[in-house]
């Protein structure tokens, strides 16, 4: 009793808090003049040809690299072992001539890679997530986190959704000690992904109907545990149109994913990557075909295993990316370890802005066959009516050749799909790894709400 007492006292000082900075400072405003500027410059750089925006990354990759040479003593090292300065800059392809960075240059020579002088209190230091097995750390400029919220924005306004429209939001905040919580100066309804369980989905259904959102905010993973309680409980919803769009971001989303949101919701998902480091923005747009590289915000390469740019259509390679926004830490060529695929069709939208065809997810998601091949995450992206009777599913694997294929049963569930489960997989795998399905309640989450689609665990060996 007194713990709830104390909880609803806080929640009381936080409503209070937020409503006083509201009224002083409304939205956009709140933002800063930062984000206004750079909101206001997308609203006409967007409509650039591509000749245009090619012209600007070249003018901010050329004040990048000469910011890092001239005030980074790691930058400067590098650059003389490979032989190369900044007036070496006189194309965009001419970024080739210079070094790649690891993301271990960066979590073991951080305080030589930001630039001197810099003054902490201009500065947050922020962590990666360490979803590719090497967290690192990074200085970021006080204003690169408005200049991100700017391009965040202008892609939200691609999907209809304006400063206080009603917001669901299912992504990684903690609702302490309840499942919903409404901020009404955002117009934002929380609902705790942690939570997520077919007990709570009724309460989770009824905030929703109540609250009526204009636009959804979700991890893919949540809205998909959502899409497939609404496909059930109301295969209507929505039919009157008023949700306008789904935002989704922070996980990969796979195709069957994207089907399955886009028919529960009877809308478009604007997905979008990015990543701890503000290294790249690549955003889906309305016609739901291709995702946009924000050209404005960061020079993208996609490379192959030979560091070459890939050039074929519905090729892949490895994002490697030089932002513009971070000048404390400039990160030049820097290894994402994320995989995108490449297309060159226009894009029914009309824009200009390079077309990305997929987002492929870390290139450590894999599983491991017994003659050493690794079979994607894009590989075993499976059609959707194979897990038609299932709530959630991924792959978790310690040993070569081997893995297991986690399922959350549906009601309608049978031993029949067990088999065509394992049937695709092995088909999907080329028989080069062998399936078992295990059965569980509820899948774990990281500290901030994300869901894993493929758990590969070190085997541990006796020495």
């Amino acid at each position: 009793m007194m713990n709830q007492l104390l909880a609803n006292i806080n929640d009381a000082f936080w409503l209070a808090r937020r409503h006083i900075s509201a009224e002083l400072n409304p939205i956009p405003g709140r933002y800063g003049p930062v984000f206004s500027q750079t909101f206001q410059f997308l609203q006409q750089s967007e409509k650039w040809s591509s000749e245009e925006l090619a012209a600007f990354q070249l003018q901010q990759l050329k004040t990048v690299v000469s910011n890092a040479y001239e005030n980074s003593s790691y930058y400067r090292s590098r650059f003389k072992q490979a032989g190369v300065i900044p007036d070496d800059l006189k194309q965009l392809e001419d970024v080739r001539l210079f070094p790649i960075i690891e993301k271990t240059d960066l979590k073991n020579h951080l305080d030589q890679m930001v630039v001197q002088p810099f003054q902490k209190h201009d500065c947050t230091y922020v962590m990666t997530g360490g979803t590719t097995g090497v967290p690192v750390g990074i200085y970021l400029h006080k204003a690169t986190e408005a200049k991100r919220l700017a391009f965040e924005w202008r892609q939200f306004t691609w999907g209809r959704y304006y400063w206080t429209d009603r917001c669901l939001v299912l992504r990684g905040r903690v609702v302490r000690n309840k499942l919903v919580q409404f901020d009404p100066v955002d117009n934002y309804l929380y609902l705790s992904v942690f939570d997520l369980t077919p007990g709570n989905m009724e309460n989770f259904w009824q905030a929703i109907k109540r609250f009526n959102p204009k636009v959804i905010r979700a991890y893919p993973s949540a809205a998909e545990i959502l899409g497939r309680f609404i496909l059930e409980k109301d295969p209507d919803f929505n039919k009157e149109g008023t949700l306008k769009a789904i935002f989704t971001s922070s996980e990969m989303l796979y195709d069957y994913q994207k089907v399955l949101i886009e028919k529960a919701f009877k809308t478009n998902i604007f997905d979008k990557y990015g990543n701890s480091e503000q290294a790249s923005i690549i955003g889906m747009c309305g016609s739901g075909e291709y995702y946009h590289d924000f050209q404005e915000y960061a020079l993208t390469e996609v490379l192959d295993k030979e560091g070459n740019p890939v050039m074929e259509e519905g090729g892949i390679g490895e994002i490697v990316s030089t932002p513009f926004t971070n000048p404390v830490t400039p990160l030049i060529r820097y290894r994402t370890g994320d995989l995108a695929q490449v297309t060159f069709q226009p894009c029914p939208c009309g824009r200009a802005h390079r077309r990305i065809k997929k987002i492929l997810g870390r290139n450590q998601d894999y599983l491991e066959a017994v003659d050493g091949s690794q079979i994607s995450v894009a590989a075993l992206n499976t059609h959707q009516n194979v897990f038609d009777h299932v709530q959630r599913f991924r792959y978790r694997q310690v040993k070569p050749g081997e893995a297991v294929i986690q399922v959350i049963k549906a009601a309608t569930y049978s031993s029949n799909d067990e088999e065509l489960i394992i049937k695709e997989a092995r088909f999907r795998s080329k028989g080069k790894i062998e399936f078992c399905v295990e059965y569980l309640d509820n899948f774990s989450l990281s500290n901030r709400g994300k869901f894993s689609f493929i758990d590969r665990v070190q085997e541990s060996r006796e020495v």
